[in-house]
């Protein structure tokens, strides 16, 4: 029984977990045996900075969720962003105001889809770029 525990003990370790999955990969794509080592270090000691970044944030975070909680009286909801997006979202719509908000979020994003096409023989891009210098245009039009 002990070996089993060992084992649902490692695997229950997201790092070491996602660090064999990358061994799988690197050796299924018959990578030597330098580039499977690294490769594997670096997923896993990357999948610890990432945890340990996404805590520090969430710490950050935390307070600002209660006051949003208290400040919108809410009860027995999760502190979580889509919660207070749907809340103000429902009264920007009882206030009128709902139309407004849809064009002005709409009409970047056809501007973003139409324009980088529009010109075909873009001269306004440096050589070999793509259109891509359009593509603020749409996001200033929102401001």
């Amino acid at each position: 029984m002990g070996f089993f525990d060992f084992i649902v003990q490692l695997l229950s370790n997201a790092a070491i977990l996602v660090g064999l999955i990358a061994l799988v990969g690197l050796l299924a794509q018959r990578k030597p045996f330098e580039q499977v080592v690294s490769g594997t270090l670096k997923t896993v000691i990357g999948f610890i900075i990432l945890g340990g970044g996404a805590g520090i944030v969430i710490n950050a975070i935390l307070p600002l969720g209660d006051l949003l909680t208290a400040g919108f009286g809410l009860q027995g909801a999760l502190p979580v962003n889509e919660v207070f997006v749907a809340l103000a979202q429902e009264r920007w719509r009882r206030s009128g105001s709902g139309s407004r908000s849809r064009s002005s979020s709409r009409s970047p994003f056809w501007l973003t889809l139409l324009l980088p096409d529009f010109p075909h023989g873009n001269t306004y891009s440096s050589p070999g770029t793509t259109s891509s210098s359009w593509l603020p245009l749409p996001s200033a039009c929102s401001v």
